[in-house]
């Protein structure tokens, strides 16, 4: 199970969604269902994952593949979060659930760009659609936990973000407001 060639134009092509169905059809992961808004934000900023990963494997291919699969879920996941925070969180929630206990750095990014986008998006889902909205402060901590995950991913593998400043500005604005 590698990365195969359609899998590769799928990304060439940004056809993150029918990469990330064919990874997860590979790898027989099923994406879970949340009942609830809470539900699904917890599962998207899990900074715990690494120790209990949904894709158990000692096989190089398919840690390879998961990693592919968690990278296009970090693009899908990126490209929602101005317009529906609850489609990103999802994106989020089913990288977390490709993730297989990798190191090294490409596992940190991986990593790193999921936490900073469930960041995101659950102080977008503070705000409930309202951007002149103040953050509502449950979920400005729980974003605050993520960009504390990414700070100590950051730390161990200091190559996984060309822009480290950005985890200790992104809350800036909601964090003076409390």
């Amino acid at each position: 199970m590698v990365v195969t060639t359609a899998l590769w134009q799928y990304w060439h092509k940004q056809q993150y969604e029918e990469a990330v169905t064919e990874v997860c059809g590979l790898l027989d992961v099923k994406e879970e269902a949340f009942n609830s808004d809470q539900e699904l934000l917890e599962a998207a900023g899990d900074v715990t994952s690494p120790i209990s990963p949904t894709v158990e494997t000692h096989d190089p291919n398919v840690e390879n593949l998961a990693l592919f699969g968690c990278s296009c879920c970090n693009r899908l996941a990126e490209r929602f979060l101005r317009s529906d925070w609850r489609v990103s969180a999802h994106w989020c929630a089913l990288a977390r659930q490709l993730e297989c206990g990798g190191t090294g750095d490409r596992w940190a990014m991986a990593r790193f760009k999921r936490l900073f986008n469930a960041a995101e998006a659950m102080r977008l889902a503070g705000k409930d659609g309202d951007p002149g909205k103040r953050v509502v402060t449950h979920q400005l901590q729980a974003s605050r936990r993520c960009l504390e995950g990414c700070e100590a991913i950051w730390l161990g593998w200091p190559s996984c973000t060309s822009s480290p400043e950005s985890i200790y500005t992104c809350n800036l604005t909601e964090a003076k407001k409390i």
